[in-house]
């Protein structure tokens, strides 16, 4: 019930969790942080998650490092891996907009869930 009416009231839905996977001295990863950085605005900025860093770290599973460490860098809206080495213009926001649980978050895969 209380998504029904989220989704009838746009200003009473959460902003999505954007996050960039990135390796450092990756220059495609440089290009997404700048394109998603751009189409969030000033006000939301991209979270980052340094791949070799994370597997120290523990925040992410040796299986989630052999995955992403050919599809650097790794945008993950909610959670969900949705695109991979570059996004295009306008994508971000069509992302931000499915991620409430439209057809194409169903196809994506979840990160850390």
């Amino acid at each position: 019930m209380w998504e029904r009416l989220r989704r009838r009231r746009p200003e009473a839905r959460r902003a999505p969790e954007v996050v960039v996977v990135t390796r450092t001295g990756c220059h495609l990863c440089e290009e997404m942080l700048a394109m998603v950085g751009a189409e969030l605005g000033p006000e939301a900025r991209p979270g980052t998650l340094d791949l070799d860093a994370a597997l120290a770290a523990g925040q992410i599973t040796a299986e989630q490092h052999k995955r992403w460490t050919t599809l650097v860098p790794v945008l993950l809206v909610d959670g969900r891996e949705v695109a991979h080495y570059r996004v295009q213009p306008g994508q971000v926001a069509a992302l931000r907009d499915r991620s409430a649980g439209g057809p194409e978050s169903r196809r994506s895969r979840r990160f850390g869930g």
